[in-house]
């Protein structure tokens, strides 16, 4: 069940896509990404931030709620390239009216994320958490249906991290 503005515009695209693809007669394929990263991102994702405060070395601060730190799930985005051309070799018939969610299968609290960019990038930045109230959501994907089709993620988060940091030094 989608819960806030971001996850209910999601979802209520995805029914729209179902609806026209069934008017139609249209098939549809709806890939469903965790957070990607890497070469070519958004500056204003979190990743990207965190990154940019440790090469500056300047401190960076995190969020924990009443229910615990915000848990996001990170995939290097050299594993949803690999996933998306399995799907796009499978034909039709495997992937015609599916929605695929492609992720990484693991949590990671943007303090993890936070502590393991500081270590990755051999800053000297501090990483501090601010206390907020209210509650957060973690949402994980569900990639079984992927999975399913031989596709792993090949990149761990500090290996993409790596990879991603060495572009930008």
């Amino acid at each position: 069940i989608p819960c806030g503005t971001y996850s209910e515009s999601k979802y209520f695209a995805e029914e729209l896509i179902q609806i026209y693809a069934k008017n139609h007669g249209l098939n549809f394929v709806i890939l469903r990404a965790c957070g990607l990263y890497g070469k070519g991102m958004r500056t204003q994702w979190i990743i990207h931030k965190f990154i940019q405060q440790a090469l500056n070395g300047d401190n960076i601060t995190t969020h924990e709620y009443e229910n615990g730190p915000p848990k996001l799930e990170f995939l290097y985005i050299e594993d949803f390239l690999k996933a998306l051309d399995l799907i796009m070799s499978l034909g039709t018939e495997m992937t015609s009216n599916r929605i695929f969610n492609i992720g990484s299968g693991k949590l990671f609290s943007t303090y993890e994320l936070a502590l393991n960019i500081v270590h990755i990038s051999n800053s000297k930045s501090e990483v501090y958490k601010k206390r907020i109230k209210g509650m957060t959501h973690n949402i994980q994907t569900r990639s079984s249906k992927i999975n399913d089709l031989g596709w792993n993620p090949s990149f761990s988060l500090d290996d993409g991290l790596t990879e991603y940091i060495n572009t930008l030094t």
